[in-house]
């Protein structure tokens, strides 16, 4: 019998290790997931200066501030999760063109079409921060 501590997996767990495996045949690049871990440091930079000049002010006049760190939490959040490759949907591709990474998918092997993955918490974001209305004029476009 295997000795678990409170928040270890069991040893024998296929199904959540079948959760945690990557669905799509055309993800999140190295390079790209460096280039949005970056943009979470600079948002998380700007939020941690915005709280220092919020808390420089008299208080009643933060509340500006305070909005704006809101956001850049928020934002912030949202590229830690698109830089770890979390919260995606997969979506087939429509359209493989030549020369690219599709292409190089389904030459390898890859069932046709491929998948892609799309980042889902991207609407949320525009939702959130924007209402509704936003997101909605941003998708007929």
């Amino acid at each position: 019998m295997h000795e678990l501590t409170p928040f270890a997996l069991p040893p024998s767990s296929p199904r959540l290790l079948h959760a945690l495996q990557v669905t799509s045949d055309i993800g999140l690049s190295p390079a790209g997931s460096n280039w949005l871990w970056a943009l979470f440091g600079i948002f998380t930079i700007s939020l941690l200066i915005l709280l220092g000049l919020a808390h420089s002010r008299p208080q009643h006049h933060r509340a500006f501030h305070y909005i704006g760190v809101v956001i850049l939490a928020i934002t912030a959040v949202h590229y830690a999760i698109e830089a770890s490759n979390l919260g995606y949907a997969s979506v087939p591709v429509e359209w493989v063109r030549s020369g690219s990474r599709g292409q190089l998918q389904v030459l390898a092997g890859a069932p046709s079409p491929p998948t892609r993955s799309i980042f889902y918490s991207q609407v949320r974001l525009d939702v959130f921060e924007t209402g509704w209305s936003g997101a909605a004029s941003e998708s007929r476009h």
